[in-house]
């Protein structure tokens, strides 16, 4: 744990998939963190509203993933303007 001001810097050399980082004295605080080697990712708003801008026309696969309640995959076809729906329940 770092002492107060304190920062640490890692450099990640290959794509990695949601590192997970906790505070070891507030256990309310935690992270996760994606390294990706592409542009393509969004993360959903207050409303649970996420865009991927400048995505090429063509056909997707889009994994949407809930720390609680997993993950979910659906193929899109991208045009002028698509949209979709993910549903999480317990």
């Amino acid at each position: 744990m770092p002492s107060q001001d304190q920062r640490i810097s890692r450099v990640f050399h290959n794509p990695e998939m949601f590192l997970e980082a906790k505070c070891s004295v507030h256990p309310w605080m935690g992270a996760y963190i994606a390294v990706l080697d592409h542009q393509y990712f969004g993360v959903s708003d207050e409303a649970g509203e996420f865009e991927i801008p400048n995505l090429a026309a063509g056909e997707y696969t889009v994994e949407a993933w809930h720390e609680i309640y997993g993950t979910q995959t659906k193929t899109i076809s991208v045009g002028e303007k698509t949209t979709m729906t993910f549903v999480f329940k317990p």
